[in-house]
C-alpha cells in the first residue's frame, strides 16, 4: 500500500513514488515478499529539502527465517547499492525496533515518511506505528543524546573523508551537506523540546536557507566553522538545560508496543514459512 499526504513540488513528488516504487520491487529480487514488511524513504524528502536532482533513499525491513532462528544468524543489516547509486539500507526487524527504542532520529524519522509502502500481508501490525507521535517520545533523554552525537558526527567530517564524496569537499572546501545536517538538526533540538510534533520536528520551514547551504559555496571557511561550532555550542546548552529542569524517563507503554509489534510481525511472518504456534 502506497501512501503520500504531503503536498510538495509536483516533479519531486512524483519521482520520489516512482523510486519508492522501484526500490519495493528492487527489494522483491532481493527477499521472499511474505518476508518484506515495508520499505519507506529517508533523508531529504523527510526534512521538505529535495528538489529534481536529489537522490532517493530508503530503509527496507525484513523478517527473519525459522532457519535464521535455527541456525543462530546474525540479523540482516546491509546496503544494497542501485544502478544509479541511490541506497536501500536492509535491516532485520529486531534491529530495526532496536533503533526505534534507541530513538535514533534518522530511523524515527521514516515513521513520519510520507513516502512508504507496507507489505499488505503486514499492515494492520504495523500501521498504528506510523505517525505516532508516543514513539518519539519514548525517551526524549536518548533522543537529545542522539542529536548531540550526530551534530558532534557531522561537525568532525565538516573537512570531509576519503570515503565521503571527497570532489565535493574539493569543490567547496568543506563538506556543505555536513554544515547543512548541523545546522537542520539544531532546529530538529529546538522544535522537539518546544514540544512540537515530529513532523515539525524533521520538516524544517527555512527550505531556501538549508538549499543555499548545501548548493552555494562560502568563501569565507572560517565562516563555515564558526556556523558549526556556534550551532553545536547552542544546542548542547539548550540540551543540557532541558536535562537539568526536566525528570526524563521511558514511556513503558510504548516500550509495550514496540514489543508486542515486533512480536506480532515475526509471529506472523513464521506462520507463512509454516510454523505452527501452540
Amino acid at each position: 500500500m502506497f501512501i503520500n499526504k504531503k503536498k510538495g513540488g509536483e516533479l519531486t513528488t512524483v519521482k520520489t513514488i516512482n523510486r519508492v516504487y522501484a526500490h519495493y520491487h528492487e527489494a522483491l529480487t532481493l527477499f521472499p515478499e511474505n518476508k518484506i514488511i515495508g520499505i519507506f524513504v529517508s533523508g531529504s524528502q523527510n526534512y521538505g529539502l529535495a528538489d529534481e536532482n536529489s537522490d532517493v533513499d530508503t530503509k527496507l525491513i525484513i523478517t527473519p527465517s525459522i532457519n535464521d532462528f535455527v541456525f543462530n544468524r546474525s540479523p540482516v543489516s546491509s546496503t544494497h547499492i542501485l544502478e544509479n547509486n541511490e541506497h536501500i539500507e536492509i535491516k532485520d526487524i529486531r534491529l530495526m525496533f532496536n533503533c526505534y527504542k534507541k530513538q535514533n532520529i534518522n530511523f524515527i524519522e521514516t515513521l513520519f515518511t510520507n513516502y512508504y509502502i507496507l507489505n499488505p500481508i503486514y499492515e494492520d501490525i504495523f500501521s498504528p506505528l506510523m505517525n505516532n507521535e508516543n514513539i518519539p517520545r519514548y525517551d526524549e533523554e536518548a533522543t537529545l543524546y542522539c542529536v548531540k552525537g550526530m551534530i558532534e558526527t557531522n561537525y568532525r567530517q565538516l573537512a570531509g573523508t576519503r570515503t565521503q564524496r571527497p570532489e565535493i569537499v574539493e569543490k567547496f572546501g568543506y563538506n556543505p551537506k555536513k554544515l547543512d545536517n548541523i545546522l537542520r538538526l539544531q532546529e530538529f533540538a529546538q522544535s522537539y523540546i518546544n514540544g512540537a510534533t515530529y513532523l515539525e520536528c524533521i520538516h524544517s520551514i527555512c527550505h531556501e536557507y538549508h538549499k543555499k547551504i548545501k548548493r552555494e559555496k562560502i568563501d569565507d571557511i572560517k565562516l563555515v566553522y564558526d556556523l558549526a561550532e556556534k550551532a553545536q555550542l547552542s544546542t548542547n546548552q539548550l540540551i543540557n538545560n532541558y536535562f537539568a529542569s526536566h525528570k526524563l524517563t521511558k514511556n513503558k507503554e510504548v516500550e509495550k508496543l514496540l514489543d508486542e509489534t515486533q512480536y506480532k510481525l515475526i509471529k506472523k511472518s513464521l506462520e507463512l514459512e509454516g510454523v505452527n504456534f501452540i
